[in-house]
């Protein structure tokens, strides 16, 4: 039960950009099939609204993963330092 009250704000942000990505790849179908009358419009404005959501998520990522890269290495850094100030010269 713990875990599903425990989110993270990056997990809520997801979830409210792909609900307004589906949203506007949803009216953009609409429009295009019941106005304009060219589906392969619509179709075409879904699958670029979509590529630029999971162009979203992987930059996010590879953000992620370069924060914790440098968490790390601060702390490699910070141990490294401890270890040589406790060293008798």
């Amino acid at each position: 039960m713990v875990g599903f009250m425990s989110r993270s704000p990056d997990e809520g942000r997801s979830r409210t950009v792909l609900a307004v990505v589906t949203g506007l790849a949803v009216l953009s179908l609409l429009y295009s099939f019941l106005i304009a009358g060219q589906l392969l419009l619509g179709l075409l404005l879904t699958l670029s609204l979509f590529a630029l959501y999971f162009l979203y998520r992987i930059l996010h990522l590879l953000y992620r993963l370069v924060r914790a890269h440098e968490r790390i290495a601060t702390a490699i850094e910070s141990r490294a330092d401890a270890g040589r100030s406790d060293e008798p010269r």
